[in-house]
């Protein structure tokens, strides 16, 4: 059976969610030999030659690229301090160096979204790119990967099975050389190396508030979380060069989502950067763009970081691998569509988001819905609506399948949320179904917001008793006959005044002699799990199937309904068993009652 990924809201996000470094071991390395310096050249940036790792020696002059603002990348120097023998993994070596310019001087050392800066020697090969910095600290002492393992990516053998190490401690002479050299302090030093973080930038959300909401789903330990823009939609894309802007998107379009660095080279129409994976998930599908940097923002505790927009799509990211990311020009990936139309007193919008990677698709669902109701709305508060959406999918064995809900809402605290929330954890119930492997397709919303809370609540409960109406809250205890309809009066207190409905429960014979419970309460307190139509008990089978996992979906109470929900145990076998009817009010309503039965003849 395929591996299975539950529980996506609980925490941290399964493996394959994870960047690689959460899932390796802190390396011990040691400093290789290193042979003499080459003569000086100019680099071929377009598709160089890799240089042997085992031919650097200490000091060696190098050179490279990388961009602080705009899309021209600018150059730096710096020297070898030394080679970690499988310092990234068993197999990939790690180069130190320092690194000097004004930016880099400016800053403090090198910064998040450097990672891929391509390193040149001398004689114009490419000994590899940026991708490690001091774990404390800004510093211009950088780790490096191995260009000729990020060629492997598109055009060698298979990478290593082992994770990279995120934090890598360094031997005594590389830190006492580096204490000596004036680049880093000893505490920061015996700290040793660690993967720079990820810029990864998320555009089109209204407030700091949603970012915090949106990207604590994410769940992205080794990115740097930040709110960016994206380009206009009919900017000319920006090529991708060595040492440029370039951005993996999992999404794009009203709400973007984009780790951010630089590419270490471009063979004809093959880019290769990062010099350290993004989310580590192997073959991989996201989309390929570029970007515009804005600035590179200081830090005097961590490392600096770039701040960028990202632009138009131009190609499509196939490898998320160790030793970086890799892809092709062109053509882009196909996308799960996201498409809303929202509207209020005031506005209407229609927006769309594009997801690269389908695995993503319950979290950017959720945030593109967020986005585009905060936008209509605009302001966070109470409020009442109705939505409705439809998802597709496709089935572990082809067949398509199709998911289709309307509810009403009212959220005295934030009604927008609450909205996007429940068609994210439906989606999120679909994909980590536990029982077969799907794909989440195209998922289309509708609805209708206002500031205006409106809803109703449950005033009182009265049960049918030999021929009268008895006030549940003034008994301890109901004693329904076995084979009749346990029938009930509920009170409703709402905006337009108090009105009375009446439901039912049908009791079976063979619930004789059972005891339980009886709750009468609103569908806006409910969950999917209550209502008794789609309980497990004993008289289903060990699990259920996918087709039961989207009649639960579909058939779970809605915030309109009175759900009345008898709860039986049976003492002779253990068994409990749910069973409840609900009844459509037009308004969303709050509040419950419960007492104790028992079945009697």
């Amino acid at each position: 059976m395929p591996h299975r990924r539950m529980f996506p809201w609980g925490g941290r996000r399964a493996a394959a969610r994870l960047t690689a470094g959460a899932l390796a071991t802190t390396a011990v390395a040691t400093l290789s030999g290193l042979g003499s310096a080459p003569a000086q050249s100019a680099p071929d940036t377009s598709c160089p030659a890799t240089y042997p790792i085992g031919e650097l020696s200490r000091t060696q002059p190098v050179t490279g690229l990388t961009v602080s603002q705009g899309t021209t990348p600018d150059g730096f120097t710096g020297e070898v301090i030394g080679v970690l023998p499988d310092g990234i993994s068993v197999g990939i070596d790690m180069v130190l160096v320092r690194l000097a310019s004004s930016e880099i001087n400016r800053v403090g050392g090198i910064w998040s979204g450097m990672s891929g800066s391509p390193v040149y020697a001398a004689d114009g090969r490419l000994i590899g790119a940026v991708s490690y910095g001091l774990a404390f600290g800004p510093s211009p002492v950088a780790g490096v990967t191995p260009a000729a393992d990020m060629r492997e990516i598109i055009d060698g053998p298979a990478a290593p099975a082992t994770g990279p190490s995120t934090r890598v401690r360094l031997p005594r002479r590389i830190t006492t050389r580096i204490v000596a050299s004036g680049a880093a302090t000893t505490q920061e030093a015996a700290a040793g190396m660690t993967q720079l973080k990820l810029p990864f930038g998320i555009a089109g959300l209204g407030s700091e508030k949603r970012f915090r909401q949106v990207t604590k789903r994410l769940d992205l330990p080794d990115a740097r979380m930040m709110r960016v823009g994206t380009s206009a939609a009919d900017a000319p894309p920006v090529q991708a060069t060595a040492g440029g802007n370039l951005a993996a998107s999992i999404a794009y379009g009203d709400v973007t989502a984009a780790g951010v660095g630089t590419a270490t080279l471009v063979c004809g129409e093959e880019v290769v950067g990062f010099g350290h994976p993004m989310t580590w998930d192997g073959a991989t599908s996201m989309t390929l763009h570029a970007a515009d940097a804005l600035y590179v923002q200081e830090d005097h505790i961590f490392s600096g970081f770039k701040v960028a927009t990202i632009g138009a799509p131009i190609g499509t990211i196939n490898q998320d691998r160790m030793a970086g990311i890799a892809g092709q020009l062109g053509a882009v990936p196909d996308t799960v569509d996201i498409t809303s139309t929202i509207s209020s007193r005031l506005r209407s919008r229609e927006g769309s988001t594009h997801v690269s990677l389908p695995s993503w698709v319950p979290e950017m669902a959720f945030s593109h819905l967020l986005a585009n109701e905060d936008r209509v709305l605009d302001g966070l508060g109470e409020g009442s609506g109705k939505l409705g959406w439809t998802v597709h999918g496709t089935r572990e064995d082809g067949s398509p399948f199709t998911l289709t809900r309307t509810d009403l809402y009212a959220d005295r605290y934030d009604i927008t949320f609450r909205t996007a929330w429940e068609l994210y954890e439906a989606l999120s119930r679909l994909h980590y179904n536990g029982i077969e492997e799907i794909k989440l397709g195209d998922i289309d919303a509708k609805g209708t917001l206002s500031e205006t809370y409106r809803a109703a609540s449950i005033d009182r409960v009265r049960w049918r008793s030999h021929g009268r109406w008895v006030p549940l809250d003034g008994v301890r205890s109901i004693q329904p006959r076995a084979g009749k309809d346990a029938r009930f009066l509920v009170r409703l207190d709402g905006p337009n005044g108090k009105r009375e409905i009446q439901v039912k429960v049908p009791v079976r014979k063979r619930d004789l002699g059972s005891r339980g419970f009886l709750t009468v309460f609103g569908g806006n307190g409910a969950s999917e799990d209550d209502g008794g139509f789609y309980f497990r008990s004993h008289e289903d089978g060990d699990e259920p199937t996918f087709d039961q996992v989207l009649a639960r979906i579909e058939n779970a109470p809605h915030n309109d309904d009175v759900v009345t929900q008898l709860q039986l145990f049976d003492r002779r076998t253990d068994d409990v068993a749910k069973r409840a009817t609900r009844t459509a009010t037009g308004i969303v309503v709050n509040g419950w009652e419960r007492v104790r039965v028992r079945i009697v003849k």
